[in-house]
């Protein structure tokens, strides 16, 4: 398998890091479309590592960092190519090269006015292809199913949606995940491109119907229409959602323009910020899992020199070694123990009997 740790993740002469990494230990995908998303993903991570090797048939480039104990790998779409197609193929990439199980779909997306405003995130708890079905005699006959998250994530946002307004009921405020992330990857004012005010309110949080397909939304008559035909349910329009429908993913959105004729990039900053910050939000509140025994070999090994290797793994076996001694002597005890009560309740019934 080439999920293992190799001398090629460094050039020849540099140094090993003093906590290296493996593949197997990376198992939180985020994947982004665009540049600007890419590097609020950045701005989320608590430590970047050090670059490992990839197979030959994988051609994403991957960000490796951490976020609240989990060790996530971020990639981002090639320019130009967007669109669920391009998505479904970063991701399979991606899944062979590192155990995922956990994957986010982060960036920006056009929203439903009349249900979102611009800066807003959107969480998608369902996601559908909308241009995906069939030419029949009265028009296009739409044959696509709705999906949704694993239990594991959607659980993860009940748990960050009640902690919410657990802090709104006290009276605390929460955290505003928008301008903490601005502020880490963006330079002047906290402000969209085409706002004048200093200030921006905090982004609100919707959870909903993101409807997904493979061509940009820039009319608001074919927006409705989209919304109307899919039960009016729609929150948030975009191109790559619908390309994970086989993935263990949620899509996160910020809100960055109405789909109409009106649509810019003014707030594409601002809404990636938004979206990258509640993605950071939402990881936080799921527990990491632990470091797998062979993960730790490796990094034992790999974290000391040639000779203070076989030292340092004696050490830890000395280190262990009482307490496995402690218990096979009390398993021991017990044991024995057990016996003799046999032996003496056979012997009393066979005196009995006599």
């Amino acid at each position: 398998m080439w999920r293992r740790f190799s001398s090629q993740a460094f050039p020849q002469g540099a140094e090993v890091p003093a906590n290296p990494r493996f593949h197997d230990e990376y198992t939180v995908g985020w994947i982004c479309a665009l540049p600007i998303e890419l590097d609020a993903a950045k701005a989320m991570l608590d430590d970047i590592h050090p670059s490992l090797p990839i197979p030959a048939a994988d051609e994403n480039l991957y960000t490796l960092g951490s976020i609240g104990g989990h060790n996530v790998v971020i990639t981002c779409l090639p320019k130009h190519s967007i669109g669920t197609n391009q998505t479904a193929r970063a991701a399979a990439q991606m899944i062979y090269t590192f155990p995922i199980k956990i994957s986010l779909l982060v960036g920006v997306g056009g929203g439903i006015p009349s249900k979102v405003r611009l800066g807003d995130v959107v969480v998608g708890t369902e996601w559908v292809q909308w241009d995906f079905g069939r030419v029949v005699q009265d028009g296009f006959e739409r044959t696509s199913q709705r999906n949704k998250p694993p239990d594991r994530l959607l659980t993860a946002i009940s748990k960050l949606k009640a902690s919410r307004a657990f802090d709104r009921a006290r009276g605390r405020e929460y955290p505003n995940f928008v301008t903490d992330t601005f502020l880490k990857f963006f330079r002047g004012p906290l402000r969209p491109a085409g706002s004048t005010s200093a200030r921006t309110r905090p982004a609100c949080v919707h959870y909903g119907l993101i409807a997904s397909g493979n061509k940009v939304i820039k009319d608001a008559e074919c927006r409705d229409e989209i919304d109307i035909c899919l039960g009016g349910d729609v929150l948030c329009i975009e191109m790559e959602a619908a390309g994970l429908l086989n993935f263990p993913y949620i899509p996160i959105r910020g809100i960055c323009d109405y789909a109409d004729s009106q649509k810019n990039d003014d707030w594409q900053q601002y809404a990636a910020a938004a979206a990258a910050g509640y993605a950071r939000e939402l990881l936080e509140s799921i527990y990491p899992e632990g470091q797998s025994i062979k993960s730790f070999i490796r990094q034992l090994r790999m974290s000391y020199p040639r000779r203070g290797a076989k030292r340092a793994v004696l050490k830890a076996l000395m280190m262990v070694l009482p307490f496995c001694l402690l218990s096979l002597s009390i398993i021991w005890i017990l044991s024995s123990y057990h016996q003799q009560m046999l032996f003496t309740e056979r012997l009393q019934s066979d005196l009995d009997t006599m």
